[in-house]
């Protein structure tokens, strides 16, 4: 443990002494605003377990050995170079990370994190902040010790305001354009009515037991969209299935799953899963029933949700990041992500150059396709 200025730090560097932090963690993270599932620890542990890997998190604890910060962070080895990132960034996609910390010690806690990671620069090559909160104080800070960032474009992720909002009823009026009140919802889920009388149903998934099946159906549907696509898709990937699986039963368990799917009879066609956590929604992941895309099931699917959630008193429904089309029939508001990038040593200077010349490459190819 070393100190800088009123803070002490402790480097864990193995799961075994992440686990021992776990009621730290969790305390400190229900203190912060906003709050953000994918900063929880069991995120944190059960991503680490399921790829195999170690962390590099660093907390942060002041005169009176309070814990006041925490750095969510791990060490990759890269291309031949020490990267230090967000724990699950890349493949399992997490949005809107930052440093967790006490509202008030916020920028205090980030400018001594970033003094320490200068101090310690011999240990690693690459930081590589993706999804980096567009509100953290991080990047001032980390300018002013390790020099400007490389900060490429930003990561888009539109959300649905739901504050003020009483009923499903005001939602449409306030939110919803007229053509996609009637002709994307109404008319849509009154011809699926009245083609299956009787048999369509929409409900959210809440016995353990059925958790595990709706989560395959979602893989199964997801598979075949994608290679019909003849694209890659994370859920090839063993290893990112099996994070989910692990941690949609974790998130069972503590009230955050949100599983939804859409049935005509005693088929799934379409599903969304998600998390309810600190007073929004955040939809994580779609799949549907190709057969059935001309009703639009996950459209017709997420207005249950969205009304669920108005249900709830949630005040958000976080499309998370992406572009695609279907999330602007919903909403225009947005919030982007940062994707910023320091380099320290040789390796790193190196690797940082090559990158922008990459870049470059490929600008220019873009410009000369136009």
């Amino acid at each position: 443990m070393n100190s800088i200025e009123a803070f002490k730090f402790s480097h864990l560097t193995t799961r075994e002494a992440l686990a021992q932090c776990q009621a730290a963690w969790e305390n400190l993270l229900a203190q912060m605003e906003p709050s953000n599932v994918f900063l929880e620890w069991q995120w944190s542990h059960s991503w680490l377990s399921c790829f195999d890997a170690e962390p590099w998190v660093v907390l942060v604890r002041d005169s009176t050995d309070q814990l006041v910060g925490v750095a969510p962070w791990m060490l990759e080895y890269r291309q031949g170079v020490r990267q230090v990132r967000f724990i699950g960034a890349g493949l399992t996609q997490p949005d809107h990370l930052d440093i967790i910390a006490l509202p008030d010690q916020r920028d205090s806690v980030c400018k001594a994190l970033a003094k320490w990671l200068k101090s310690c620069r011999h240990q690693w090559d690459v930081l590589k902040l993706d999804s980096l909160d567009e509100k953290s104080p991080l990047p001032k800070a980390l300018d002013e010790q390790l020099g400007k960032g490389l900060y490429r474009a930003s990561t888009p992720c539109p959300y649905v305001d739901l504050q003020d909002i009483p009923n499903w009823e005001t939602f449409q009026k306030q939110r919803l354009s007229s053509h996609m009140r009637s002709k994307g919802l109404r008319y849509l889920q009154n011809v699926l009515n009245r083609e299956n009388p009787g048999l369509v149903t929409y409900e959210q998934v809440i016995d353990p037991a059925l958790v595990a099946p709706a989560l395959e159906c979602l893989i199964d549907q997801h598979r075949q969209r994608w290679a019909e696509k003849e694209t890659y898709t994370p859920f090839e990937d063993a290893q990112f299935l099996n994070f989910h699986r692990n941690f949609a039963i974790e998130a069972m368990k503590r009230g955050w799953l949100g599983l939804y799917r859409l049935k005509v009879g005693e088929q799934t066609i379409a599903t969304v899963y998600g998390f309810h956590y600190g007073n929004k929604f955040y939809d994580y992941q779609h799949a549907l029933d190709n057969a059935w895309s001309k009703f639009s099931p996950g459209r017709q699917l997420i207005s249950f949700i969205v009304q669920d959630a108005i249900s709830r008193n949630h005040r958000e429904y976080d499309f998370l990041c992406g572009t695609e089309k279907y999330k602007y029939s919903w909403t225009q508001t947005e919030r982007h992500d940062q994707n910023i990038i320091w380099t320290t040593g040789l390796r790193g200077y190196l690797w940082r150059l090559a990158l922008m010349i990459k870049q470059k490459i490929k600008r220019n190819a873009a410009s000369d396709e136009a």
